[in-house]
């Protein structure tokens, strides 16, 4: 009851994973968990309480359009016959939409910001289609003329596609053509082009590719079944050609004709023949199609429109405005001054039409100011320009109903959603007083209707509205504010029927009343610690467990008992619990054991892992096993058993081995517990994205069913659920489509083989025939097909839906006939005698889980079938003289199958090394022939008189159940023709007091898992711990409807999946999946019932009802998070959910714990940088060369740069220097403000050109590309930063994904080289369509189809100076120099012996290993990173000034400043490449070079590169770009001041203040802050130590924002101060003053005091204060509590003083001293041991050794 209630959504989400958790991770562990049970279900913990939250809502006006008296009448009259023919226009229109046409029909521009879901959309289409009808019906001749008549212009393909569906289901439909004929007349309807990248296609027209394309159009759109096409219609997916067939008919005579009657144009060369009156855009091509000569016709034809009569003005619609912000914004207002130019027309004959969601209120003025820039207003004519931002309703406490309470509480909510809907409405309807007789509850219409209008007259649905709208409130303080004078639980009870209510209520317009969402915040576990002492005075007195208090998260090291906190690590298949610690292994006798590593140590601190000993337990001492005490307060352990008993020891055992992949742990190598091998101890923070999963798939299900027809089911077994998913960068949305779709298919197949197990024993039963494991599969299909399931994925789907298709025909067969009975075992010979691969991969996933075994959840065992080979095996060994009955073989080889299952795989000899593989890296798969009993057994069967020798019989015996593998002959496997799946959840089932495994039967009363504990019969609440994975199993097998048997499928919908080539692909992969989100089933197939996305789906994508979003992280920004939560409930019908699964950084910490900040509150303002030199100077480029190259009637993009170096360049030149512009067109080109520096930008302009001209004069084979053809002038000018980029990456590599046969591209995600060399670096793992891919070289696709490459298509690349070249570098890592050769190893700057020399490759593009995917089990990544930009050149000592207010700073500008970026490799080892093809590995290792083939595979060519050491080199990636950068040098004075950079003080300091003064930065100039970067290094002089900060621009080439610093420096430094005033106070640190999303890899060292005192030195000379006695006394605590128990030393405090007291009396004083300080400051005491404030606090091992060590030398007095 009330399953779709907030409470309920809610509990039911909270409750999946506290579940989950429980049972993942402290499964085998009953005293863990219900010592942890009560904290983990706290507000908090893992969840914070829901919040309520809508769109603000908008006052609608009745009869709206006809009312209007500024309206003119014609347009009244073309609205009202939109109205009327139902054609997107509504009688009852909002407010701001009637305002919006009555501003645009007085000549204004606008800008509509109103809400997401508020209708903007209406505010420019309304104007936009009744100004082409008017025109078509008032000016016929000037209809005649084609013209573009209105720009669209967006910032994502995502949503041009979005609007072409619009205008599709609008303008495309035939009752407008209709309704537009009859009004105007006209046969030529509006028409309509989207112009992108997309629209087939790029180049000239040709026969062939024409062709293909015809094809690609008639086998998607003609050849579909009349269902998808009319779905593809509504959905505005289908083109809206008047004849689609005939249009095809003349594309296959090499013909792009467009028809009068065609709404839209489909193709390149139909809008460059006839331009379409409504033009579709990004700026990206907009850019493009002004340069270039293609498109010229579409700006002469609207060129003569315009000028064809004085009305006619051009519409610019610019949707979803405040993406574009800062310089990319700034280039983008350019674009627009540059196509008005274009066109030759003045600003009056533009009108533009604006609109955003994200824009915040009361702030008109700076909205003004955006407006006038973007749109090439001057902002003294702002008068011009109307902002629109809505009246929002008003609500009217007038005649109100109050409701009962207690009366609505007893509602069940579930019966809106049920078969009875309308009786149910009726219902709630009574409760709430409301007057039901005037209202037709048989009709869904009508009762929304009616709630529309009677709903507002409920009291305590106004107080909803009025604390929701707009803002975000809890679910608690907004129950207790709507009914305050009742129980909580009712309250919320209430509140929950009316928010339910409240979204069926609609208008007749389909406005809804109250769309509201649910919003709900999660995280995982951070992590346990626990307190180590057993007597601790805080620990829970019901616990039999050794240690102390237990702390989930945040915790204090030590506890209030005086025990120090370790971390928590467990076995998860026994929950055998150890201690977490580190230690110094130099030490020599007793060691420290530290509860962290610290931020300074060396190789020799290592971590090891304590296994707790339970109370009365022994743990025998092995070779490599030692038990001994730990002392809780200290941390000293003794390895001794002098302390055993003693009150504060813990007794532990520990490993004296590490494994041998990893020197720094030591741990066991089986569990000291359950004695289980391959022990693999984790800790308690949640990982992955399987919790996230659990959440997801319970949103999905608490959703009320979509679709309830039983014929759509079959297609849909979700009902039409769906659930949107968020995440911020595509591998973590396309990891989550992978993960997500194996969680939920892992999880309904380990339902449907246990349904599958039952009814197999179930046949046995009554046939008496063998319910062997190899019918399974038999029986799982019977399963699949009676609950309608759907698995898998490609070949595997296609050939599970084809035996599906064959069982069906066949149990219609038996059912009709009625001659025979189900047979398992015929089915199995005569049609499944095959099994998809996948199949059997999940069987084994699921029957040799380690933890969470069908055996593990008490549910199924394995044992042999009742077959002739049972019965002589127990022949055989009876004649051998091993008497075993059968009742015992069968519990024993029960026992002995999990054991090898789990251990060896060893399952079913047909199923090949490659899918198990796929599934684990266990070392050995099988069981050897001459092998024998595990260890425990022997021992065990020896107690109980079988010595070994009769076990070697029985070891013999049963093998005969086993068979040599099918491509492994050296190896059995269990034979599943001879086994059988058992599933019994009602047998006696029993528990192990020792190991806390599970098992159905015991061995002579010992456990079958560790041979030592006395099992016991579980009752059924020691069954909790298992309910989670349990009770869904049983609920389905008991033929429960919310068994969630089905699958969930999951897709990724990223810019990776977006590649397509247009004539052959009608959607690209990302366009199909969106498709089948809709229900839109493409070539059958399935639904996709969750879209994993980026911010691709963020803005302005209506996806109908969808009610559900996920979030997988914070986003970056709260409009992002806004705009996301918008994707849902646009459409009403139930309450929206926003689920959100933090991770655990800090900036989701920070919002988890304060949800209301991210959810509602104001988003920034608007705002685009105009005023920059740099951005004008590009954009006056684009016009020298464009007006130059019209002469010749030539574009940049087909004049090769090697041409025109040629033949124009000396032309060009001297074109520049005389070219003049008349005053009215250099204020169309520039703000007025903006016109003084034309001179000096033309001079720089040629200046680049020389500097150009004599790298292409020098070097001119790097002017070509890949293909040997040359770089055209456009690509060249982007590179060098001569045109604008709109902060694109320039310099942008791809990942080749290629088909079977290497011959072409399938998807090709790409990157920015930047983030390239370390997304895509060698060995790094890249997710793709629910791929795995193992970068495993640098790859171009086209290099090996040349005949002179194709043997070596990789040489010629690093055979280039451009893409191979050597350099030198500086190894000391505060420095990190890079630059050209230089001689010597004297670095320049921070002057160590430290350059080294290596080669760097410009990767040219990147392939995966073998060309191929990886198998999961392989998909371990090794990890490498790009570092911080290095500049090489130092600013000469004349170029830098000295800041007169802080007398040790100077500063420089550097204009075009070349930074380097550069991956070194794990460990600095770089990357061992293969010149020949281009592969390549992480580190310095040829011989793992060898062990992996070439990234790619040919076509013709199967010969494989060898990598022969010829061939070999060692390399970093590399990436070199040119920016603008300031300089601030600080020069610190290296005898007083610490710049140890182990030291901890001036990284810190200099990290944070480099973050502090970009934050700054973007403040003073009023930009975004993410257009600056900075970085800083130390550069070293003979007595002297200079921290350079250097801050430059993000925007490729340089926005100037940096050099506009240059010369407000002391301003920018004073504004740094501000940002260093916490409004907190932090200690460190917080989200309120220096953390954001985008530092939170330096978070943990930003340190605004220590920054403060970087800042105050270089201002005042002015060193730290020195740290007060009290202080110092806080901060010495944790050593004074070692040095207790330390026989050592002691510490006292005498006299405000600290002193270390050794053994002997004798005492030295310790002295806290600031970090900034070096040792020789004259206030540290003579003779004292000095330790500074950060060791203490950041690395408190290395102090108490330094203390140690002090208090022990000779002197102490």
């Amino acid at each position: 009851m009330d399953e779709y209630s907030i409470g309920n959504t809610h509990e039911a989400l909270k409750h999946r994973l506290i579940e989950y958790i429980e049972t993942a991770y402290f499964g085998k562990n009953d005293e863990l968990r219900d010592l942890c049970k009560k904290e983990l279900e706290e507000q908090g913990v893992l969840w914070k309480e829901p919040y309520i939250e809508a769109n603000p809502a908008y006052k609608t006006i009745e009869n709206g359009i006809n009312e209007s008296d500024k309206i003119p009448d014609d347009i009244k009259e073309i609205l009202a016959r939109m109205i009327e023919d139902k054609l997107g226009v509504y009688r009852n229109p909002y407010c701001h939409q009637i305002q919006a046409i009555e501003s645009f029909y007085s000549g204004n521009n606008l800008f509509v910001a109103t809400g997401t879901g508020s209708g903007k959309t209406e505010c420019f289409m309304w104007p936009m289609v009744t100004k082409l009808i008017n025109e078509a019906k008032n000016q016929s001749m000037s209809w005649r003329q084609r013209g573009v008549r209105a720009m669209m212009l967006y910032p994502m393909n995502a949503l041009v596609s979005d609007q072409i569906g619009r205008l599709r289901r609008m303008i495309g439909s035939e009752k407008f053509y209709e309704m537009f004929h009859e009004y105007t007349g006209q046969k030529r309807r509006p028409q309509f082009g989207m112009y992108t990248g997309r629209t087939p296609y790029a180049g000239e027209a040709k026969r062939n590719q024409d062709t293909e394309l015809a094809k690609t159009l008639k086998k998607n759109l003609i050849d579909r079944d009349e269902q998808t096409i009319m779905q593809l219609k509504t959905m505005g997916k289908f083109p809206a050609k008047y004849n689609i067939g005939q249009f095809i008919d003349g594309l296959l005579k090499g013909k792009h004709d467009t028809d009068y009657r065609d709404a839209e144009l489909i193709t390149r060369f139909e809008m460059q023949q006839i331009t379409p009156d409504i033009l579709i855009t990004n700026y990206s091509m907009l850019e493009y199609m002004l340069m270039r000569t293609e498109e010229q016709n579409i700006w002469n034809d609207t060129r003569i429109w315009l000028n064809e009569s004085t009305d006619n003005k051009l519409l610019f619609i610019i949707d979803e405005a405040h993406m574009y912000r800062g310089a990319a914004g700034g280039e983008v207002a350019l674009l627009i001054r540059r196509f008005i130019n274009k066109l030759g027309v003045s600003r009056d004959k533009i009108q533009f039409i604006l609109t955003s969601a994200s824009i915040p209120q009361n702030a008109k003025d700076k909205i003004q100011e955006f407006v006038c820039d973007l749109t090439a207003i001057d902002r003294d004519e702002d008068k011009k320009i109307d902002i629109i931002v809505g009246e929002r309703e008003k609500l009217v406490y007038k005649n109100l109903i109050s409701v009962d309470p207690y009366a609505l509480s007893k509602f069940n909510i579930d019966l809106l959603h049920g078969g009875k809907k309308y009786e149910a409405i009726k219902e709630v309807c009574d409760i709430l007083g409301l007057d039901t007789d005037k209202c037709d509850f048989s009709k869904e219409q009508n009762i929304e209707n009616y709630l529309y209008e009677k709903l507002p007259q409920i009291e305590q649905l106004l107080i909803i509205m009025e604390c929701c709208r707009g803002k975000a409130c809890s679910f608690e303080a907004l129950s207790e504010k709507v009914f305050p004078d009742c129980e909580k639980d009712i309250s919320q009870k209430a509140t929950s029927v009316l928010l339910a209510i409240a979204p069926i209520a609609k208008n007749t317009e389909g406005q809804v009343l109250f769309p509201s969402r649910l919003h709900m915040m999660f995280r995982g576990i951070q992590g346990i610690y626990a307190c180590s002492n057993p007597c601790c005075t805080q620990r829970d007195k019901s616990t039999n467990l050794s240690i102390g208090k237990v702390y989930i998260g945040n915790h204090e090291d030590i506890c209030e008992c005086g025990g120090k906190v370790y971390e928590l690590l467990n076995d998860r298949s026994c929950g055998a619990i150890f201690l977490k610690g580190y230690f110094d292994e130099t030490e020599p006798s007793a060691k420290f054991i530290w509860n962290k590593r610290g931020a300074n140590y060396e190789d020799n601190f290592k971590e090891i892992h304590f296994y707790v000993i339970p109370d009365n337990v022994t743990c025998d001492r092995k070779d490599n096993v030692k038990t001994g005490w730990l002392n809780s307060f200290s941390g000293r352990l003794e390895v001794d058993d002098s302390s055993a008993g003693t009150p504060g020891y813990l007794h532990v055992a520990y490993s004296t081995n590490c494994p041998k992949d990893n020197k720094f742990i030591f741990t066991f190598s089986s569990c000291p517990k359950c004695k289980k091998r391959h022990l693999h101890v984790t800790d308690f923070a949640t990982k992955g994205n399987e919790p996230f999963f659990h959440l997801v798939s319970e949103q999905l299900m608490i959703q009320p069913p979509v679709i309830t027809d039983k014929k759509q089911l079959e297609l849909t077994p979700n009902a039409g659920r769906k659930v949107l998913l968020f995440s911020d960068s595509r591998q973590r949305a396309a990891t989550l489509a992978k993960e997500l779709t194996a969680v939920a298919d892992e999880d309904a197949m380990r339902k449907a083989i246990a349904v599958a197990a039952k009814e197999l024993n179930d046949w046995n039963r009554e046939t008496g025939k063998d319910d062997s494991m190899d019918l399974l599969y038999v029986s799982f299909l019977k399963v699949a097909l009676e609950h309608n399931l759907r698995f898998f994925y490609g070949s595997d789907e296609r050939d599970l839906h084809e035996h599906l298709q064959e069982m069906k025909d066949t149990i219609e067969k038996i059912s009709r006939r009625g001659r025979r009975k189900f047979d398992y075992a015929d089915l199995k010979k005569q049609k499944f005698a095959t099994v998809p691969e996948l199949y059997s991969s999940y069987l084994l996933r699921i029957i040799c889980s380690n933890f969470r075994s069908f055996s593990d959840l008490g549910l199924c065992w394995i044992e042999p079938c009742k077959t002739d080979v049972l019965y002589d095996v127990l022949d055989d060994l009876e004649d051998v003289g091993v008497k075993l009955d059968e009742d015992f073989f069968v519990s024993f080889f029960a026992a002995w199958a999990a054991e090898v299952l789990t251990d060896t795989y060893a399952y079913d000899y047909d199923i090949v090394r490659p899918v198990r593989r796929g599934i684990t890296n266990i070392v050995r798969f099988g069981l050897a022939p001459d092998g024998k009993l595990p260890t425990r057994y022997e021992k065990l069967f020896e107690e109980n008189n079988i010595d070994k020798k009769k076990q070697a019989y029985i070891y013999k015996a049963l093998l005969k159940f086993t068979q040599k593998g099918k491509d492994d002959n050296e190896n059995y496997y269990l034979n599943p023709s001879l086994i059988s799946l058992k599933f019994d959840a009602s047998h006696s089932w029993y528990k192990c007091s020792n190991c806390g495994r599970v098992f159905p039967f015991t061995l002579w009363g010992k456990c079958v898992w560790c041979c030592e504990g006395k099992p016991i019969q579980m009752k059924d609440s020691e069954f909790e711990g298992l309910e989670f994975w349990r009770q869904p199993i049983l609920d389905a097998v008991a033929g429960k409807k919310d068994a969630l048997m089905t699958r969930i499928n999951t897709e990724e919908h990223t810019a990776q999946l977006s590649h397509k080539d247009q004539r052959i692909d009608m959607w690209s992969t990302t366009e199909e999946y969106e498709l089948r989100f809709q229900n839109v089933y493409i070539d059958d197939n399935g639904p996709v019932d969750v879209l994993s996305c980026t911010t691709t789906m963020e803005v302005g994508i209506d996806i109908g009802s969808l009610t559900a979003v996920g979030l997988r992280n914070i986003p970056p920004m709260r409009e992002n998070y806004q705009q996301r939560a918008g994707r849902a409930g646009r459409r009403g019908s139930a309450i929206s959910t926003i689920v959100t699964y933090t991770d655990n950084g800090p900036h989701d910490s920070y919002y988890f714990n304060n949800p209301e900040k991210i959810i509602a509150g104001e988003p920034r303002y608007p705002s685009i940088d105009m005023h920059n030199q740099k951005l004008i100077y590009r954009h006056m480029n684009v016009v020298y060369f464009s007006d130059y190259l019209d002469n010749y009637c030539k574009a940049a993009n087909t004049i090769g740069v090697i041409d025109f170096i040629n033949n124009y360049y000396d032309e060009f030149c001297a074109y520049v220097k005389n070219k003049t512009f008349s005053k009215e067109r250099l204020d169309g080109l520039i703000p007025s403000l903006m016109q003084n520096n034309l001179k000096e930008q033309k001079t720089e302009l040629l200046w680049a050109l020389q500097h150009l001209k004599d790298k292409v004069d020098e070097f001119n084979e790097d002017y070509y590309d890949s293909n040997d053809n040359e770089k055209k002038l456009l690509d060249v000018m982007l590179e060098e930063g001569i045109f604008p980029t709109y902060s694109f990456p320039r310099n942008v590599v791809g990942f080749s994904i290629e088909n079977a046969n290497g011959s072409k591209i399938e998807q090709e995600p790409d990157r920015a080289l930047d983030m390239a060399i370390s997304e895509y670096a060698p060995g790094r793992l890249i997710v793709v369509n629910k791929k795995t891919y193992k970068s495993g070289g640098i790859y171009n696709f086209h290099s090996k189809f040349k005949e002179e490459d194709r043997e070596h298509p990789a040489r010629k690349y690093f055979d280039s100076n451009e893409y191979s070249r050597m350099i030198s570098y500086c190894e000391n890592r505060s420095c990190n120099w890079v630059g050209d050769l230089i001689s010597g190893n004297i670095c320049p700057f921070c002057k160590h012996d430290s350059i080294k020399v290596q080669r760097l490759v410009k990767p040219w593009g990147f392939a995966p290993i073998g060309g191929t995917s990886i198998r999961e089990a392989q998909a371990e990544a090794e990890m490498s990173y790009a570092e911080l930009p290095s500049y090489a050149s130092p600013i000469k000592d004349e170029e830098m000034l000295q800041s007169i207010e802080y007398p040790l700073i100077r500063y420089g500008r550097l204009v075009d400043q070349p930074l380097t970026i550069l991956n070194q490799g794990p460990e600095s080892k770089g990357f061992t490449m293969c010149t020949e093809c281009g592969a390549a590995v992480p580190g310095d290792d040829i011989a793992a070079l060898q062990k992996i083939s070439q990234p790619y595979r040919h076509p013709h060519i199967k010969t494989k590169c060898t990598h022969t050491p010829d061939n070999v080199i060692n390399a970093f990636l590399g990436h070199r770009f040119m920016t603008d950068m300031v300089l601030i040098e600080i020069t610190l004075d290296n005898d007083v001041i610490n710049t140890h950079y182990d030291a901890m003080w001036i990284n810190s300091a200099a990290q944070t203040l480099t973050e502090a003064m970009v934050l700054a930065a973007g403040q003073l100039l009023d930009v975004e802050f993410s257009d600056l970067k900075g970085g800083y290094r130390l550069r070293n002089d003979t007595d002297k130590v200079f921290v350079d900060i250097f801050l430059f621009d993000s925007l490729s080439s340089g926005a100037g924002y940096s050099s506009m610093l240059a010369g407000r420096l002391h301003e920018l430094l004073e504004q740094t101060e501000l940002v260093l005033k916490c409004k907190n106070n932090c200690s460190t640190a917080c989200h309120d003053c220096l953390k954001h999303f985008w530092n939170q890899r330096v978070q943990d060292i930003l340190d605004r005091h220590a920054a403060k005192q970087l800042l105050d030195w270089a201002k005042k000379e002015k060193m730290a204060d020195i740290i007060p006695y009290d202080r110092q006394c806080n901060l010495i605590k944790g050593i004074k509590e070692n040095a207790l128990f330390d026989a050592k030393f002691n510490i006292v405090f005498e006299d405000s003083r600290i002193y270390a007291v050794n053994k002997d009396g004798n005492k030295r004083e310790i002295y806290v001293y600031p970090a900034m300080w070096r040792k020789n400051n004259a206030m540290i005491p003579t003779g004292c041991i000095a330790i500074s404030d950060k060791q203490l606090i950041n690395s408190m091992p290395t102090a108490y050794s330094a203390i140690r060590v002090g208090v022990m030398r000779k002197g102490c007095y």
